[in-house]
């Protein structure tokens, strides 16, 4: 009876692994480093238990199956069975359960990672829960310049300055693609991205002075 009720969920959520109607998280993640997609699996009661996590992926051909598990049925909870899909994530994925809530951990994420996941937890006694997720894969810029007000490449150290001037810094970035913050840039910047730090008046230190500037502030700049 029990493996009856884990079969027909699976049927469930195969059928439609992707749901507009459920709510989604995003989570950003850099290429190269580790994705955490979240999923609680705690359950409602001290009495209950979980049976089975599965991991679906929507938009991929894997014929609705699950591309990872986590198998609780007839052992305990730090003994779960766990399965990671040669052809998805292989050995990268590994369900951490120690975190709260509990996460599909996913080292050197790579760009095809991309995409929108389900995790359905089915319980002993509780309604089994459903979560939906949206990973999205940042790329970090190849190239980061700044400019003086005259177009001038400054990058590095900026100066010398005169007390009582205008200091304007643009900061352009090459390449890279952004994740869900929807102030950041959400494509790949072909033609360059700028942003622009204005300081009105230079606060006195000196009749010229020449001051070292990190570019790497760049990374703090708003799409415009």
């Amino acid at each position: 009876m029990e493996n009856e009720h884990i079969m027909q969920g699976m049927l469930e959520v195969n059928s439609l692994v992707y749901s507009p109607e459920m709510s989604t998280v995003d989570v950003d993640a850099v290429l190269g480093r580790t994705a955490a997609l979240p999923c609680d699996v705690t359950p409602d009661t001290k009495e209950d238990r979980v049976y089975m996590v599965l991991w679906f992926r929507a938009g991929k051909a894997t014929g609705g199956k699950p591309i990872y598990s986590f198998d609780v049925r007839g052992r305990s909870f730090n003994k779960a069975l766990q399965w990671s899909d040669p052809h998805a994530f292989g050995p990268r994925a590994y369900f951490a359960t120690v975190a709260r809530p509990a996460s599909l951990t996913l080292d050197t994420v790579q760009l095809d990672d991309e995409g929108v996941y389900r995790c359905r937890v089915d319980f002993k006694n509780s309604p089994t829960r459903n979560f939906q997720i949206r990973l999205h894969v940042i790329v970090p810029p190849h190239q980061l310049i700044l400019y003086d007000k005259s177009g001038r490449d400054v990058s590095g150290v900026v100066g010398p300055l005169e007390e009582g001037n205008e200091l304007v810094l643009v900061c352009e970035v090459r390449g890279g693609r952004w994740g869900s913050d929807q102030h950041m840039l959400t494509r790949v910047c072909n033609s360059g991205l700028t942003s622009e730090m204005q300081q009105p008046t230079l606060e006195p230190r000196g009749p010229a002075q020449s001051a070292p500037y990190d570019d790497t502030a760049c990374n703090t700049w708003r799409g415009i």
